[in-house]
Parts: C-alpha cells; sequence; structure tokens
C-alpha cells in the first residue's frame, strides 16, 4: 500500500528524522515500521527547503508555506499548508491518508481518498471545556474554533484512531463504534535502557495548568529534610508565557527549595532521554492526558512514573504493580507515595523491571504498527 502521513504543518516542529515532540515521534516511528513491512510511504512535513528526500525508506516531501511558525500566524500557516498539499496528494494517489493534526489535515480530509485521523488531544472536546475556556472570551473563541475544525475532520474521516479507553467510549457516543478504534501511542523498547539511578525526581512538560509542575514541586517539600537532601528535583521544560513561568520560580523560592531544585530549559529528545534514563523517578502530575509519550519512554527505561489517576495514563499504569497512580488533586498523597519509592531500592528496581516488560508486552512500535495496517484494510472497498 501508498502510505500518505501529514504532518504539523510548522517548520519549527516537522524536524524529521530527528523529532523532538510526541505527535512527530509516533508519525516517524510507524512510518518506519510500515516501509519495514512492504509498503511505501510518504510524510509531508514543513520545511524551508522544499527537497524531496528518503531516509530509512520513508520518502520526506517538504513543504514551504513562507509563513512564520509563531501563535496565530503558526494556524495560518497550517491551514496553507493543508491548502498546498492537495495538488501533491492527489498526484501520489495513496491508498489511504493519515493525520493527526487537526489544522493541517483539514483540507486533506475531504478529497475522495480513505482517510485516518489520530485523535491525540482532548482540548476540542466538551468535557474539556471548562478548563479550556477559562481566561477570557479569546480562550473561548479558540476552542469553539477548535472544536468546529476538529468536529469536521473527523466527520471526514473513515477512520477515528483514539489513544486511550476513554476516549474510544466517549466517541462512540457520536460516531458508529466501527468508525472508532483505540490505538494506543508506541515506542521502540531497544531504544531505551536504564543507565543507572542518579537520586533525582525528574518532571518533564510545559509549564502551564494541565502539566503542572508546581504539584510536583509543592509534593517535593513536603518530604522529609533527609530526602531532599538526597533526591534533587530536576523540572524540565518550559512556560508558553512569562507569567507562568515567573509562578513556577516564585514557588521554588517561597518553599526554599532553591538548592534541591533545578529549571532546566526545554530540551531536545535524545538530551532528555539521557537524564529519564538516569532518573530514580518520573513524576507526571497532569489534569488530561492522552497516551503520553513520556510515560511510556521512562517505563522503557526501567523507570518508576508516578501520574495523575485520569484516562490514559489509567491505561498504561497498574496501580502498585508497574507503576503508581495518585489521585490528580491530593498532592499529599503524591508526597506519600514519594516517600514509599524513594527510601526502597529495590522497590524501584523491582517496578522499573515490571514497567519495562509492560512495554514490550503490549506498547512496541511494531506490534502497533500491524494493527495500524490490519485497520486500514478494514476500511470499506468501495473508498478505497
Amino acid at each position: 500500500m501508498k502510505i500518505v502521513f501529514i504532518s504539523t504543518g510548522l517548520i519549527e516542529q516537522d524536524n524529521y528524522p530527528h523529532p523532538n515532540l510526541g505527535g512527530q515521534t509516533q508519525i516517524w516511528g510507524l512510518s518506519k515500521e510500515f516501509v519495514k513491512n512492504g509498503h511505501d510511504v510518504i510524510i509531508i512535513i514543513a520545511d524551508k527547503t522544499a527537497n524531496i528526500t528518503i531516509v530509512d525508506g520513508v520518502k520526506l516531501i517538504a513543504i514551504n508555506t513562507g509563513i512564520k511558525d509563531e501563535f496565530f500566524f503558526g494556524i495560518v500557516s497550517q491551514f496553507i499548508f493543508s491548502y498546498k498539499i492537495i495538488k501533491h496528494i492527489i498526484k501520489l494517489n495513496p491508498h489511504v491518508i493519515i493525520s493527526r493534526f487537526r489544522y493541517s489535515g483539514f483540507f486533506s480530509s475531504q478529497l475522495d481518498i480513505p482517510c485516518l485521523f489520530i485523535l491525540a488531544s482532548p482540548d476540542a472536546l466538551e468535557y474539556t471545556k471548562k478548563v479550556n475556556v477559562k481566561g477570557g472570551f479569546f480562550k473561548k473563541i479558540f476552542f469553539y474554533f477548535n472544536r468546529f475544525i476538529e468536529s469536521k475532520v473527523m466527520a471526514n474521516s473513515d477512520q477515528i484512531i483514539v489513544l486511550n479507553i476513554f476516549l474510544k467510549d466517549y466517541l462512540s457516543n457520536f460516531y458508529s463504534s466501527n468508525k472508532v478504534t483505540f490505538l494506543p501511542n508506541a515506542i521502540n523498547p531497544k531504544e531505551y535502557s536504564n543507565k543507572g539511578d542518579n537520586n533525582f525526581i525528574l518532571f518533564a512538560g510545559r509549564f502551564d495548568w494541565n502539566k503542572r509542575p508546581e504539584v510536583v514541586i509543592k509534593a517535593y517539600s513536603q518530604l522529609n529534610p533527609k530526602l531532599r537532601h538526597k533526591f534533587r528535583l530536576l523540572i524540565v521544560g518550559r512556560a508558553w508565557d512569562n507569567f507562568y513561568e515567573k509562578k513556577i520560580n516564585s514557588l521554588i523560592n517561597s518553599l526554599k527549595l532553591t538548592e534541591s531544585v533545578e529549571i532546566i530549559p526545554w530540551l531536545k529528545k535524545p538530551e532528555l532521554q539521557q537524564l529519564m534514563e538516569r532518573c530514580s523517578v518520573l513524576v507526571v502530575p497532569s489534569l488530561y492526558e492522552v497516551f503520553p509519550n513520556v510515560i511510556l519512554e521512562a517505563m522503557a527505561s526501567e523507570k518508576v512514573v508516578i501520574a495523575s489517576n485520569i484516562p490514559g495514563t489509567q491505561d498504561i499504569i497498574i496501580n502498585k504493580v508497574n507503576g503508581f497512580l495518585f489521585s490528580k488533586e491530593d498532592i499529599f498523597e503524591l508526597k506519600k507515595i514519594l516517600h514509599i519509592v524513594l527510601s526502597d531500592t529495590l522497590l524501584r528496581e523491582k517496578i522499573g523491571k515490571n514497567a519495562r516488560y509492560s512495554i514490550i508486552n503490549k506498547y512496541s512500535i511494531d506490534k502497533i504498527a500491524l494493527e495500524y495496517l490490519e485497520n486500514i484494510k478494514k476500511i470499506p472497498k468501495k473508498t478505497m
């Protein structure tokens, strides 16, 4: 089969063949596996060069939109990209188009070509409305705009791939069960290993209302001084606005943690992986997740993951078996779990080994790629 992936349409994010972000990492991993299975795979990306290259058997077709990637201009750029790629897709005449970005996949979803849309974020779904419209009129407009675009893309798609069980059940209220399929994110476990335990707690993600680095900082501040002295806290990431970054720095200062908490600016994937493979524990305190790559990567590195007990993380982590779950609003519970895990080296080793086994058994990219291919074959032949 000839399979076309549509990437973000943003030059700063479409950095193949070495993607840094989760969605692009999934596209790249699946593409390589599809090639190994004998399929012709093309990824259409945004790039200033507008070249065509082939890497690991995957053809990369680059489109230059000529527009900056910054917030509003980035959205415009993605729509221009979505429109510009139409002639390339028609010329390629693929068996299927796969997209996981609502803006860049908008126009291609309207073609008379089978389309799979991967719903990678719940931020335009009704159940997240309450938190996504906070912050004023423009946030509300943005939410409804996203919901409109995403609804159109999903309605036009032959298949909607969801990344956790909750989303499958939720979307089944609006679409036929045959149209909605659960296929999780996946990684190549061979690319990850445990490089030791260097006595630090790791948080990696955006500084915002959803990822909530402040939750980890507050829980860490409640640990006894001996544990804080032995285990440092590394906060890796950045805020989209100065306000949130100042908020985090102010919290660290007010709790007198400046000597034991370190903020590290956003790292490229290989640099973050080096930290992950050496941490003692990874904490993921998000309010909402879909199926976070960072959890898969840490577990494949035989690391203990402590995460909010929410859809997505619930699908990956079996509490006290291959990781730990805590009530998302309960900082004291997070503190208790941290205390137990950090106080017991043998427990960390046991949970870490169970975690890696889970990834190998259920979330290896080669296995999930085969499930994607089987799902593509199920698209009615009349649309093929």
